[in-house]
């Protein structure tokens, strides 16, 4: 039996069934948060490990960060750690139990979107960081995650029909109305160069700095990368606003 299979048991939970129980949404400048209480009553470091094994394997390509933290703490970088073994689990740190574990990537079923997915130990909480708000894409994706269903018939299926996502704070709009998905934004010339100015009006003076020292340099490849990691945007994205960058990055 393995790790899903008992989480399942326990839970008494089929296959279209969501382990979603509430959803808060955060906007946090140019990343939206989504802390997400699951429904079940097993937790701990192990099924941490396991579930961001899975999605690093799965989802994640490539796996671009990996982080542990203790309560009140600030996070440490342990990427260089799950490089050497490209397992979360045999990671030399795994051994040691902290207060969260997080992995950030490229995801595949999220079309090259840069996710960062943080475990809280000893809680049914998990928290999504994404660069847009698209809040059934999110319970998707959630649900994906827990029946471990990536590749699958039932992959990115809504199963939490009934969810209300509290506090909801639109990233298109300050009125009000219904979120756009981010590809309604960027087929509108219009509304993706106001949502382009958005994202890099968030970027920090040290990484604009950066990035256009890059561009000096005739870099443009490892600019993208830093926009990438400054934003949390798709690649799409970055590289859109490092191609015009005269037009979106100023000091």
């Amino acid at each position: 039996m393995g790790l899903f299979d008992l989480f399942k048991k326990k839970n008494g939970k089929a296959a279209n069934e969501t382990y979603i129980d509430t959803v808060r949404h955060i906007e946090c400048g140019p990343w939206h948060q989504y802390d997400i209480l699951l429904t079940t009553t097993i937790y701990g470091w192990e099924y941490m490990l396991g579930w961001a094994d899975y999605v690093a394997g799965a989802d994640m390509r490539p796996v671009d960060r990996v982080t542990v933290a203790d309560i009140g703490k600030e996070e440490i970088n342990v990427t260089d750690d799950y490089n050497n073994v490209k397992s979360i689990k045999g990671m030399e740190c795994a051994a040691y139990e902290r207060g969260s574990l997080g992995v950030a990537g490229t995801s595949d079923v999220l079309r090259g979107t840069l996710v960062k997915i943080v475990w809280l130990n000893q809680t049914r909480m998990l928290r999504i960081f994404v660069p847009f708000r698209n809040d059934e894409l999110i319970l998707k994706y959630v649900d994906t995650i827990v029946h471990r269903s990536f590749g699958k018939i039932d992959q990115m299926k809504l199963l939490a029909t009934d969810i209300k996502v509290e506090d909801m704070i639109l990233a298109s709009s300050d009125k009000g109305g219904k979120a756009e998905d981010i590809e309604d934004i960027m087929s509108d010339p219009v509304k993706y160069d106001a949502y382009l100015n958005k994202i890099a009006s968030g970027i920090r003076l040290d990484d604009k700095r950066k990035i256009l020292s890059l561009i000096e340099e005739g870099n443009p490849i490892m600019a993208v990368k830093v926009c990438r990691e400054a934003t949390g945007a798709g690649l799409k994205i970055a590289k859109d606003i490092v191609d015009e960058h005269s037009h979106y990055i100023t000091l």
